[in-house]
């Protein structure tokens, strides 16, 4: 009888603990729905703002860390995937490890897309970035962008460029 009731008990923990902590990503909460106003720098030291989304119909944003193995091995497809954009679409990159233009991951950030030879700009993560990317439990993601700001769906690890690539052609071509 004992032992039942723990297994039950199990079962109701792992199953509490499952719902709980979900590796999904999807749209939920506020912060997630849209980015906001912010002053950040790219990687050469160029200040960027929320205004860099109204630039083009769509943006693909990819949240990763000098630390994701998984995106870095995908770079090449990235790239190229950043390539064959349409004119109304960008691709830009948010390091979540990098906090200011003088840290080592700055360094290890720069390194990495100068080897990756990624022709795509990488936004640095400054204070007014820090809630919306501290929200990812999990990066490499990718999340499509619209020209106010607004997330326009369902988020995707970023290094499923195939998915976030039918996406982004799928939103496209709804406009």
């Amino acid at each position: 009888m004992l032992k039942r009731v723990l297994a039950a008990v199990l079962v109701i923990c792992l199953c509490l603990s499952a719902s709980a902590c979900g590796g999904s990503n999807d749209i939920g909460s506020d912060i997630n729905k849209k980015i906001g106003r912010f002053q950040s720098y790219d990687l050469s030291g160029k200040e960027v703002t929320e205004a860099v989304f109204s630039q083009k119909d769509l943006t693909v944003l990819i949240v990763w860390g000098t630390f994701c193995s998984r995106y870095i091995d995908k770079m090449s497809a990235v790239n190229k995937f950043a390539e064959d954009l349409p004119e109304n679409a960008q691709l830009i990159s948010l390091a979540c490890d990098v906090r200011d233009l003088e840290s080592k991951e700055y360094s290890k950030a720069l390194s990495i897309m100068t080897l990756n030879k990624a022709n795509y700009p990488c936004i640095i993560t400054t204070d007014s970035l820090t809630v919306f990317v501290d929200q990812f439990k999990d990066v490499p993601t990718a999340l499509l962008i619209d020209r106010k700001g607004n997330v326009t769906g369902q988020t995707f690890k970023g290094e499923d460029v195939a998915g976030y690539s039918a996406a982004a052609e799928e939103y496209l071509g709804g406009l």
